[in-house]
């Protein structure tokens, strides 16, 4: 499929986005963006649970529509192999920069965020993500994950003091992928045609671990607004304990939509 720079068309999207602290955490290390006029959505999750996973996600939330636009200026069309890459490379170029300069900072060393991320055109979603915030599609009547979290399960054991044995003592998730990394960072980046109707859901753990997919089915299902719907799941993530912050980006594709002259201006 040939994307064009300068479309004929572009996606009616209604939608809302909502963060909340949650009812554990002091500080909330979520973020999340929505550019409308490019048709990207973000959601970020601060890792380290230190002040620099808060920065590292509103920097990562809203640099990542100035990577990919300096991407693409110049460019006069691109077909969809190039455009993924792009994505891939502005994800690639953000996690080094983090990291180089986390590292020139002590009170930055371990900065960095997990990232989903929503690219709209007339037609097709692009869609990216590293580490554990997640990506859903609400369509015909069933929730579809788009995402599979970037995470390695490992049990976790502590000593007991008075016999010296080791005590399981539950299971600990680790992030394989995140921006920040000092690793190379592999993002995982898809892309699928769009239908009528369809409704997308961007969010951060704080929603997925208290929430199963069912109660995330039912809340996207009930609730017609995108906002009445961000709302719902941030209470019901909340009522559920809140254990965390708590983000969630909802979407609705209404089809395509023809660019006026005056629009292109």
């Amino acid at each position: 499929m040939m994307v064009w720079l300068m479309p004929s068309h572009v996606p009616q999207l209604q939608h809302a986005v909502l963060t909340d602290v949650g009812r554990k955490r002091l500080a909330n290390e979520d973020a999340v963006s929505a550019d409308i006029r490019m048709g990207l959505f973000v959601v970020c999750d601060g890792v380290g649970g230190r002040p620099s996973g808060e920065a590292a996600s509103q920097i990562v939330s809203h640099t990542l529509a100035h990577a990919l636009r300096r991407r693409l200026r110049g460019l006069r069309r691109l077909d969809e192999k190039l455009l993924k890459q792009l994505l891939v490379d502005s994800a690639v170029t953000m996690n080094e920069q983090m990291y180089v300069h986390s590292q020139a900072v002590p009170a930055l060393v371990g900065m960095g965020c997990t990232m989903c991320a929503a690219l709209f055109d007339s037609r097709a979603v692009y869609y990216l993500h590293a580490g554990d915030s997640r990506i859903y599609l609400l369509r015909d009547g069933r929730l579809i994950p788009l995402t599979r979290d970037h995470t390695h399960h490992q049990q976790k054991f502590k000593t007991q003091i008075d016999t010296g044995e080791l005590v399981d003592v539950g299971e600990r998730r680790l992030l394989m992928e995140y921006i920040g990394s000092p690793e190379q960072l592999n993002p995982t980046v898809d892309t699928m045609p769009l239908q009528h109707g369809d409704r997308f859901l961007l969010c951060s753990d704080g929603v997925t671990d208290p929430l199963d997919d069912e109660v995330l089915f039912q809340l996207l299902s009930i609730h017609a607004d995108p906002a009445a719907a961000t709302q719902a799941l941030i209470d019901a993530a909340n009522d559920a304990g809140g254990p965390d912050n708590i983000t969630a980006a909802v979407i609705d594709y209404e089809g395509p939509r023809a660019v006026t002259d005056a629009a292109r201006v």
